[in-house]
C-alpha cells in the first residue's frame, strides 16, 4: 500500500493537519522579523563631518534643517548652509560630502576655496531621529568603512547557506522534526546574542551563527507541511507555511519604530523564542518521512494518532493495520521484501550512493537540480536586492518596508488561486518576468517621479515574491522523497548566495543607478528561458523513488515526435 493509500484511510486534510499547518505557519513568522531586522539595525542615515565649532554638545543645528517647521526654517537652513559651506565641501551635485572636511584655523572673512581637503578629523554627524541608533552609526561604519555593513550582511547570508545545506542533508538523513526544532531553538539564541555584540568582529560571527540556524526551521517547516497532506492540499499548504515570513516581516517596522537602539531590537526579537517552547511537544516527525526510512513501527504509531485526531475510532484504526495490507503482503508494486519481523516490510536495497551524490549521478534529478538553483539564485537576488533596499528608495523607511512585506501577502493568494489553473511552470516564468521587467524600469522611472518608482519596486517585489513561493513548490516536486529535503536544501543554498550578493547590489547602486536593476532584468530573463525545459508537476503525486522520475517525466521526445509524424505520413498514404 502505497503512502497516499494509508494518508487517505486516516484523513488527508483531516483536524490533525489543519492544527499542524497553524503551528508550522507560525513557526515561520520570526524569520520574516529576524531576517529583515536588519534594514534598520543597519540603516546607513545621511552624514556629514563633524564640526566641533558646529556639532557641539548644546547643538542642533544639523537636526534642525530637517525638523524645524516654524518661520525661521528657512532662516536657520541658509545660516547653517552659511556655516557647513566654511567646513564642508560640496560634491558635484551640490550636495555636502559625506568623507572630507575642509582642514585649517577658520576665521570669519576667510574662505576656504583654497584650503587642504582631508578626511573627517572628529567623526561623523548623523542626520537621524534623537536616541536612534544603528549598528552603522555606533561604529561608524561609513567612507572608509562603507564596504562593512554590506559585508555583514553578505556573511549572515553565507551562514544561512551554509545551514541550508546541512539542513537539507541533515534533515533527510536524521529526520524533519529533529532538524526543525534545532534550528528553531539556535536561531533564537544567535540572534539574541547580536544585540550584545561589542564591535563589528563579534557582530559578524554572531551574524554567520545566526544565518546558519535561522532558515533551518523554514524549509523543514515547508517540507513537513507538503508531505503530511495529499497531492490536492500541496499548493495552499505549502503557501500559507511560508507565508507565515511575510507577517513576520510587515511587524519588523513596527518594532523597529518603537525600538530604537538597535541592540535591543536584536534582544526583545531574540528573546520572542519563548513563546516556541510547546513546539517541543507539538511537532512530529514526518510520516512520509518515517515510511520512506523504513520505520515502519513509528509510523503506524503516528499514523494512529492521526486517526483519532481526523476522528476515527479505535476500531477503524485497529482494522487500517490489521487487513494485511500494511503488516501483511504489500502491493505487488511496491518493491517490498520481508525481514525476519513479519510485520515489518523493507524496500529492496539497490544503491548505496548517499543521496546527494545519487542526485547528481541521475541525469534527470542533475538537469533540473542544476536549472531550478539558477532559479533559486535569481529570485533571491532579485528579492533580497529590493527588501533590503526599501530605506534608500524615498520616503519612509518604515512605511516602504511594510508596503513591501505587504505586497507578498496578495501574491500568495494569487499563488493558490492560479496554480490549479495555471500550472508551476508557467507561473514561474510569468512571475519572474514581471518582477525583472517591473525592477529594469525602476531607475528611468526615477527622474520622472520617485513616488512612481517606488510603485514600480513593489510590482516587482509583488511578481518575485509569488516566484519564490512557487519555487519552494516546485522544487519539491521536481525530485523524489529520499532526496526531497537535500533537493530544497540545496535549492536554498543556491537562494543564500544570490542573497549574499544582493547587498553589494544595493552598494552598486550609489555609483551607478541603472546596473543594478539590469542584472535583475538579465537573472529574471534567463530563469524564464531555463524553466521553459522543466516538466510541469501540478496534480502529480509526489515521486517516492528514481524510478518514479522516469514513470512521470514527459515522453515527448524528439524521436517520439519524428515517430508520430511517419506514422501520420503512413496514414495520410493509406487513405489516398
Amino acid at each position: 500500500m502505497t503512502y497516499e493509500k494509508i494518508l487517505k484511510k486516516v484523513g488527508s486534510f483531516g483536524r490533525y493537519q489543519k492544527w499542524l499547518c497553524f503551528y508550522l505557519f507560525l513557526s515561520s513568522v520570526p524569520n520574516g522579523y529576524l531576517v529583515l531586522s536588519i534594514v534598520f539595525a543597519g540603516l546607513t542615515p545621511p552624514h556629514r563631518c563633524y564640526v566641533p565649532e558646529l556639532d557641539g554638545t548644546n547643538s542642533s543645528h544639523y537636526s534642525t534643517v530637517n525638523t524645524a517647521s516654524n518661520s525661521s526654517e528657512k532662516y536657520n537652513r541658509e545660516s547653517l548652509n552659511e556655516m557647513l559651506d566654511v567646513f564642508i565641501p560640496r560634491d558635484n551635485d551640490g550636495n555636502y560630502n559625506k568623507c572630507h572636511m575642509f582642514n585649517g584655523t577658520v576665521s570669519s572673512n576667510v574662505t576656504n576655496s583654497s584650503s587642504q581637503i582631508v578626511v573627517c578629523q572628529h567623526g561623523w554627524k548623523y542626520d537621524i531621529d534623537n536616541g536612534r541608533t544603528t549598528f552603522v552609526t555606533e561604529w561608524n561604519l561609513v567612507c572608509s568603512r562603507s564596504t562593512i555593513p554590506p559585508i555583514i550582511t553578505s556573511i549572515f547570508m553565507i551562514g544561512v547557506m551554509v545551514g541550508s545545506a546541512l539542513c537539507g542533508i541533515l534533515a533527510d538523513k536524521v529526520g524533519r522534526r529533529p532538524m526543525f526544532l534545532a534550528g528553531t531553538v539556535l536561531m533564537f539564541i544567535f540572534f539574541g546574542v547580536c544585540g550584545l555584540a561589542p564591535s563589528p568582529t563579534v557582530f559578524s560571527v554572531m551574524m554567520f551563527f545566526s544565518g546558519a540556524s535561522n532558515l533551518i526551521n523554514y524549509a523543514t517547516a515547508f517540507v513537513l507541511a507538503s508531505e503530511i497532506v495529499d497531492t490536492t492540499k500541496r499548493v495552499a499548504i505549502g503557501t500559507i507555511t511560508v507565508g507565515g515570513f511575510a507577517v513576520g516581516y510587515m511587524l519588523i517596522p513596527l518594532v523597529a519604530y518603537f525600538i530604537t537602539d538597535w541592540k535591543m531590537i536584536y534582544i526583545a526579537t531574540g528573546l520572542s523564542g519563548v513563546a516556541f517552547l510547546p513546539y517541543f511537544w507539538l511537532i512530529p516527525e514526518s510520516p512520509r518521512w518515517l515510511y520512506t526510512k523504513e520505520r515502519y513501527v513509528e509510523f503506524k504509531s503516528l499514523m494512529a494518532k492521526i486517526g483519532h485526531a481526523n476522528g476515527l475510532s479505535k476500531v477503524e484504526v485497529k482494522n487500517l493495520f490489521q487487513d494485511g495490507q500494511f503488516e501483511g503482503q504489500p502491493d505487488a508494486d511496491e518493491g517490498l521484501q520481508p525481514t525476519t519481523d513479519k510485520h515489518i516490510w523493507y524496500p529492496v536495497e539497490e544503491k548505496s550512493h548517499p543521496p546527494y551524490c545519487e542526485m547528481i549521478r541521475n541525469s534527470i534529478t542533475r538537469f533540473r537540480f542544476f536549472n531550478i538553483c539558477f532559479t533559486w539564485f535569481s529570485n533571491a537576488v532579485i528579492y533580497y536586492g529590493i527588501s533590503l533596499n526599501t530605506s534608500n528608495l524615498g520616503g519612509s523607511p518604515y512605511f516602504n518596508c511594510f508596503i513591501a512585506a505587504a505586497v507578498e501577502i496578495p501574491a500568495y493568494v494569487i499563488v493558490i488561486l492560479s496554480l490549479k489553473k495555471i500550472g508551476r511552470k508557467q507561473l514561474v516564468i510569468g512571475t519572474i518576468l514581471v518582477s525583472g521587467v517591473a525592477c529594469g524600469l525602476v531607475p528611468f522611472l526615477r527622474e520622472v517621479s520617485v513616488p512612481l518608482s517606488i510603485a514600480m519596486a513593489m510590482v516587482g517585489k509583488f511578481g518575485v515574491a509569488a516566484s519564490f513561493d512557487v519555487v519552494y513548490i516546485y522544487c519539491a516536486e521536481l525530485f523524489p522523497t529520499v532526496i526531497r529535503n537535500t533537493s530544497v536544501g540545496f535549492g536554498s543554498t543556491s537562494a543564500r548566495i544570490g542573497a549574499a550578493v544582493a547587498p553589494y547590489l544595493i552598494y552598486l547602486e550609489q555609483t551607478n543607478a541603472v546596473l543594478p536593476y539590469t542584472i535583475m532584468l538579465i537573472l529574471s530573463v534567463t530563469s524564464a528561458l531555463l524553466t521553459v525545459f522543466l516538466p510541469e508537476t501540478g496534480q502529480k503525486p509526489l515521486p517516492e523513488t528514481y524510478e518514479d522520475l522516469e514513470r512521470y517525466k514527459p515522453r515527448l521526445s524528439w524521436m517520439k515526435v519524428k515517430k508520430l509524424r511517419a506514422n501520420k505520413k503512413d496514414r495520410i498514404s493509406a487513405v489516398i
